[in-house]
C-alpha cells in the first residue's frame, strides 16, 4: 500500500473554490488520479491546523468547508509528541527573555 501525505500547499490548492486557477485544477486532478491508482491519501494534523488558521484569518469559510470534507474522506493523522511540547515551552521561555531585553 502506498500512502501520500498532503502538505499545506496541496491542501490549500484543492480547498480553494476557484478551481479555474490552473495550479488548483492540476492539484485536484492529481489528487483524483491518486485515488484511481489505489493510493491511500492522508492529511497530517499539522497541515490541517496551518491551513485552517490561514483560512480563518482570511474569512474563507468555503475553503474551511472543503477542508472538512477532505478530512472526512481521507486518513487523518493526529500528531502528538511529548518532546514537541517541551520544545515549545523552552522556545516560549527563550522568546520571553528575548523580548524583555528588546
Amino acid at each position: 500500500m502506498k500512502i501520500v501525505l498532503l502538505d499545506t500547499g496541496v491542501l490549500g490548492n484543492v480547498t480553494n473554490p476557484k478551481t479555474k486557477n490552473s495550479n488548483n485544477a492540476s492539484c485536484l486532478y492529481w489528487l483524483i488520479s491518486l485515488l484511481s491508482r489505489e493510493y491511500e491519501v492522508a492529511i497530517p494534523e499539522i497541515s490541517d491546523y496551518e491551513l485552517r488558521q490561514e483560512l480563518l484569518r482570511a474569512n474563507k469559510f468555503n475553503g474551511i468547508r472543503q477542508l472538512d470534507l477532505l478530512k472526512a474522506q481521507f486518513i487523518y493523522l493526529l500528531y502528538y509528541n511529548p518532546n514537541s511540547i517541551v520544545s515549545c515551552k523552552v522556545m516560549g521561555r527563550g522568546q520571553t527573555k528575548w523580548t524583555s531585553y528588546g
